[in-house]
């Protein structure tokens, strides 16, 4: 295997009782991406092995680990975790292709770097990929693939809907919740009940306790519930804290957060914060929103317009509300060193400055 597979992002040294089976995604991930296109394949080594963070493995990983222990995860349940985190990045590319975003978390887009061509190939290949794994790894009945690609199609409603109420100043905070749930929520929500599925049908672990495994099963619709509204609630709260930083942050700042400052409003995606300051200055934000050119000097007045009405405060308060939603199902897992880590890591996620 190629050294780059044994690079993990430096957050998960906090985590060492993981690193071993995020290491195994990688190398998943490296065998599941040699298509017969060596340009593409180069593009998707770059993305898929020198930046993704493996946040919706790690997640699928300690769900299981909290309800089956520490015994070694199967080939196919790491592949199953390797296809999920293929459609995150696959939904990653196209977004910053539709967008024409230039860079994505301060690293030069994908687009940018090989051409929209070949970044829409490398998407389209990777969304292959992901439905194939999907039929060999799932470990279930063809009910629970259609599921998960039900549950896909929900994703992209979410991305779809968000661009009917692009530059719609009559939004309301009800829709946005709406637009985040299925974007952004329910594709962690998947993977964390996949953590649980996916092991409960015997291609998650290795062996298990026989006690503890016939308890899961005596109350897996109960079990599957509480983990979907935990990855949903931890879903929202993590992409209202993301739209957050985007005027929250300095000017300066905004290169921390890897993408152009404002760009959300610049593009006529209202989130939280604008949505709440403007019942207090629409005007305001309408002669913004529709300058030909947007200053440095807009993006000061946009921050302070959000500022002076409160929406910081009142999209953090969400958030907490959301997060704390997300802690108390953590709650009612099993006591383990993995619910330690699965309560650390939504800390480290929610308390994020970039």
């Amino acid at each position: 295997m190629n050294n780059e597979i044994y690079q993990l992002h430096p957050i998960w040294k906090k985590f060492p009782l993981i690193e071993e089976d995020l290491l195994r995604v990688r190398a998943a991930i490296a065998e599941q991406i040699q298509g017969p296109c060596e340009e593409v394949n180069q593009c998707l080594r770059q993305l898929c092995l020198g930046e993704a963070k493996l946040v919706r493995p790690a997640l699928m990983i300690l769900v299981a680990r909290c309800f089956y222990g520490k015994e070694k995860l199967s080939q196919d349940f790491i592949n199953m975790a390797a296809t999920l985190e293929m459609l995150h990045l696959a939904t990653l590319i196209h977004d910053d292709i539709i967008d024409d975003a230039s860079t994505r978390r301060g690293v030069t887009s994908l687009h940018q770097r090989v051409g929209r061509q070949v970044a829409v190939y490398s998407g389209d290949f990777l969304l292959c990929q992901v439905f194939s794994g999907i039929l060999r790894y799932c470990g279930g009945t063809m009910e629970e693939a259609r599921f998960i690609t039900a549950t896909i199609e929900e994703i992209l409603e979410g991305e779809l809907k968000q661009r009917t109420f692009e530059g719609d100043f009559t939004v309301k905070e009800e829709d946005y919740l709406d637009i985040v749930q299925g974007k952004t929520a329910k594709l962690i929500a998947l993977v964390c009940l996949q953590g649980l599925r996916s092991a409960s049908h015997g291609c998650g672990l290795m062996s298990a306790s026989y006690g503890c495994k016939e308890k899961i099963h005596q109350n897996m619709e109960g079990l599957e519930e509480m983990v979907w509204d935990f990855g949903e609630s931890l879903g929202i709260a993590y992409q209202i804290i993301d739209d957050n930083l985007d005027f929250a942050l300095g000017l300066q700042e905004g290169d921390t957060l890897g993408k152009p400052i404002n760009q959300d409003f610049r593009e006529g995606h209202f989130t939280l914060p604008v949505i709440h300051a403007m019942s207090s200055y629409l005007d305001s934000f309408k002669a913004l929103y529709h300058k030909e050119e947007f200053t440095g000097q807009d993006a000061r007045a946009l921050r302070e317009l959000v500022q002076a009405a409160g929406g910081f405060e009142y999209s953090k308060k969400i958030a907490e509300e959301f997060t704390s939603k997300a802690m108390e199902r953590v709650e009612d897992f099993p006591s383990s060193i993995y619910k330690e880590y699965l309560e650390k890591l939504v800390q480290l996620l929610l308390m994020r400055s970039c």
